[in-house]
């Protein structure tokens, strides 16, 4: 019997950690571009991570291919203060979608099943907080070439999934009839 319930404990420690998942995954996204800055023919691309968002870093201009005339070193050109505004712009939703992030990972281990709804409405909170750090950002530069980073494609779609999933989870809760229990037959 003891063993039972061990096992029990178990289980109920590995599902609410794999409700964490999805907040992890997007966490972790932040390591990855969230948008890259260039400009038309010169061959040079300005990059940023989330974390580079969040924690105010120098964004650098990188000489990645040679431009349509004349023959540059590849490498790091200098400052970019366009990238650096966009990056600023963005900077408190990055930092409230982190905010989210760590809300929607407790909440998830905390969260009894049943609550799941509330872990719908963090998820949708948080690709809120995405979409308008992506729009803040995208903005500010006068460049004609703007490009999402896989970092936050991967992480909007992995919240736009975790939303649906949670909310529909909810739903079906809502929507199950309530259980009823057989009634005891009377003994005397």
């Amino acid at each position: 019997m003891k063993e039972r319930d061990q096992t029990t404990q178990l289980s109920r420690v590995g599902h609410r950690a794999h409700r964490c998942a999805p907040f992890l995954v997007v966490a972790f996204c932040f390591l990855l571009p969230f948008f890259s800055l260039s400009s038309c023919g010169s061959g040079q691309v300005t990059t940023a991570t989330g974390a580079d968002i969040v924690t105010g870093s120098k964004l650098i201009r990188q000489q990645t291919t040679q431009p349509m005339f004349g023959h540059t070193e590849l490498g790091p050109v200098g400052p970019d203060t366009e990238a650096q505004a966009a990056s600023r712009a963005a900077r408190p939703w990055a930092i409230c979608l982190l905010a989210l992030l760590m809300i929607g990972t407790v909440a998830a281990f905390l969260v009894e099943q049943h609550r799941r709804g509330a872990l719908g409405s963090i998820a949708a909170l948080c690709t809120v907080a995405l979409w308008l750090l992506l729009a803040s950002a995208s903005g500010v530069p006068s460049r004609d070439d703007f490009h999402i980073g896989g970092g936050a494609v991967v992480a909007f779609l992995t919240l736009l999934v975790t939303t649906v999933w949670y909310i529909a989870a909810a739903m079906v809760v809502f929507t199950r009839p309530a259980s009823r229990k057989e009634p005891t037959p009377l003994t005397s």
